[in-house]
């Protein structure tokens, strides 16, 4: 396979410039301070497992616990070992009958790599509305690992006809970060920024939708769940932006592009360009282990070490990232932040073009 390496992360001038104008910024819950971004992704030193054999037909996400990887099949969660790809162990104890089933929503809390099941319920037609009301880790043999945690408010999205692939889906898409996870309403334009510890939401409004990015899509093919597909949310004074694989029409998935939601004025950025027509929904980053990995169907699962695997969980080395912690003070400045504390980085002086919003709910 071509090795592809990516522009390092340009955000410390490119993104935050396209923030330039609007309000006061509220610092969000969870690890509110804690900046990550990707600086360079590439493909290298790939070791591949197929899921099918475990877990059997695509269904879920791909996510990270205690030095495993997790993905969803239709018939099991499987684990298999982050760094060696193999040892693979199916888990049924995830596994339901219905759409919103447990272990549908799997994510990963980037500082910890510990996995979390966004819980909840559909509601009338089970393709058009779901209500997530929990989040409950899972550990690294796909077993709950802890109790669920109540989300400080219910977070309802609908559905939607995708005109592409000639069915219905759900307004949202999933992401793993650091101290957060995320879900993207890209029907209504509304980022749901997650703490997994605690459940806090903070919702942040008038973000990108489907429509803000005409000639990227992002690729729903692989997942039947109740977010289309799932990548990694990056977070940096204010500016939300998910990493994830984008259909540009002619190949089912040209590469890993960033979608900077939080500024809808900002075009869709290639990250890593693909060589060939691949086909993944699913992909998340492990800082701890500077590896990503993915799920997929098609070409990419008939390369390299994965000849002839129906669903493929592939591990590629090349991943770097950067994080830094913004003083509490700064980050709750109306003009800026200071990023001294980013390695090597200048001054720079911003403006979130964000509204955002915490709230937090105590169930009976």
């Amino acid at each position: 396979m071509t090795k592809f390496i990516s522009t390092p992360f340009a955000a410390a001038g490119a993104l935050f410039a396209a923030a330039a104008v609007s309000v006061a910024t509220v610092v969000p819950a969870g690890a509110a301070n804690e900046s990550f971004v990707i600086s360079s992704i590439e493909f290298t030193d790939s070791l591949a497992y197929d899921a099918d054999l475990t877990a059997g037909d695509d269904r879920g996400f791909v996510a990270l616990s205690g030095g495993s990887l997790l993905w969803r099949g239709d018939s099991a969660v499987v684990t298999v070992d982050g760094m060696t790809m193999t040892d693979g162990v199916a888990s049924t104890n995830l596994i339901g009958d219905f759409d919103g089933a447990p272990g549908d929503l799997l994510l990963t809390d980037l500082s910890t790599e510990i996995a979390y099941d966004v819980i909840g319920v559909t509601s009338g037609d089970p393709e058009t509305l779901f209500t997530a009301t929990d989040v409950r880790p899972v550990g690294a043999d796909a077993e709950y690992s802890g109790a669920a945690v109540s989300l400080s408010e219910d977070l309802t999205w609908e559905g939607y006809f995708d005109e592409n692939l000639e069915e219905d889906h759900f307004c949202s898409y999933a992401a793993s970060g650091w101290g957060r996870i995320a879900i993207w309403d890209t029907c209504t334009g509304v980022l749901y920024d997650i703490d997994p510890v605690t459940g806090v939401v903070t919702t942040v409004t008038d973000v990108a939708t489907d429509a803000t990015y005409p000639d990227i899509n992002r690729n729903s093919g692989e997942s039947d769940t109740t977010a289309v597909g799932a990548g990694v949310l990056e977070y940096a004074s204010g500016v939300y932006s998910i990493v994830a694989p984008g259909y540009d029409g002619v190949n089912s998935v040209a590469g890993l592009y960033r979608f900077t939601v939080s500024d809808p004025s900002v075009p869709a950025e290639l990250v890593l360009a693909f060589d060939s027509d691949y086909d993944l929904s699913s992909f998340v980053v492990s800082p701890a282990m500077g590896a990503w990995f993915v799920h997929v169907e098609g070409e990419m699962a008939e390369s390299e070490d994965s000849v002839g695997m129906e669903e493929a969980l592939i591990r590629f080395g090349g991943f770097t990232s950067s994080r830094w912690t913004m003083p509490e003070e700064e980050a709750l400045a109306e003009t800026g932040i200071e990023a001294g504390a980013l390695a090597g980085a200048a001054l720079m002086s911003i403006l979130a073009g964000v509204v955002v919003a915490a709230r937090r709910r105590v169930r009976a």
